[in-house]
């Protein structure tokens, strides 16, 4: 793992100064001695090496390189500006890493972490959940939207559920064209929104929001097509009868039935459904009509 770790140090490396080594020639120093066998440029890499190791060497090979190992003892100018002491006199200023991914999360919606916590502080739906984190103490279910309360937390007034930041009415509607504005579809604009923003019923809204854009239905996959299914042709009378209820009209319902042979149609009126199941109905229609026929 840590030599997974050191091979992707020297690809981020190269990377980030692509535009100052393609097409010069320099070295990579390094303090792990298999870094510096596997991608040496006179040996091959090994065969049963990892996939992604073969994907760096793969990399490095469109560069003109040397790689050199130096132990570490000697690396001491390496990290001199990650490893310098700061001389910070105001403790306000240190932001731990727990704020400052959250901040980070606030940072990514299309809204400023200001806006959020006004808004936030006037929705009545959170108040109680809000007063709870404040003040350490269990809300009710319904309060919490029935999620564990050790899921939230507040920054900066604005409420959070894990690294999720909660937004209310008011905004849902600028984060959801935000997350749909490169039109993708259901499944990937949710997957977008979880890793960002939560509110309740937010799967459904995204729903509701791809089905009602026109951009997305024009090009979305037509349903397959089905064979159409054609009823048998009858050889005798009443052997099969169409029924349906029809109303109310005039305060009035119509029970409407025909006879798929002979294609007759019949009727009967009623201030009210009838209580009784249709199929009694219609044996009862179908056999005075036979008889009246005879």
């Amino acid at each position: 793992m840590q030599v997974d770790k050191e091979a992707y140090a020297i690809i981020f490396g190269v990377k980030k100064f692509f535009q100052y080594l393609y097409g010069r020639r320099f070295t990579l120093l390094t303090d792990n001695q298999a870094i510096s066998k596997i991608f040496g440029e006179h040996k091959g890499l090994p065969v049963m090496s990892a996939l992604r190791m073969q994907h760096y060497a793969t990399y490095l090979q469109s560069f003109n390189y040397e790689i050199r190992f130096r132990k570490s003892a000697n690396h001491a100018n390496a990290d001199a500006m990650s490893r310098f002491p700061l001389d910070i006199s105001d403790p306000e200023n240190e932001i731990e890493e727990s704020d400052a991914v959250e901040l980070s999360q606030i940072d990514t919606l299309p809204l400023t972490a200001a806006e959020l916590g006004q808004v936030t502080a006037e929705d009545h739906t959170v108040q109680k959940l809000i007063q709870g984190i404040k003040h350490g103490h269990s809300v009710e279910a319904k309060d919490r939207f029935g999620v564990e309360q050790h899921e939230f937390s507040l920054q900066k007034g604005c409420l959070l559920r894990g690294i999720r930041v909660y937004v209310p009415a008011p905004l849902q509607k600028r984060v959801l064209e935000e997350l749909h504005s490169t039109h993708f579809g259901t499944t990937r604009t949710k997957s977008l929104a979880r890793g960002y923003c939560w509110w309740p019923g937010l799967d459904r809204d995204i729903e509701d929001m791809v089905a009602n854009c026109a951009d997305c239905q024009s090009v979305r996959a037509e349903p397959a097509k089905m064979n159409l299914h054609c009823w048998e042709t009858p050889t005798a009378p009443f052997q099969r009868v169409h029924v349906d209820f029809d109303g109310p009209y005039l305060d009035t319902y119509f029970f409407i039935y025909v006879d798929a042979y002979s294609k007759s149609r019949s009727k009967y009126a009623g201030p009210s459904r009838p209580k009784v199941p249709s199929i009694c109905i219609a044996r009862s229609s179908a056999s005075l009509a036979f008889r009246q026929s005879w």
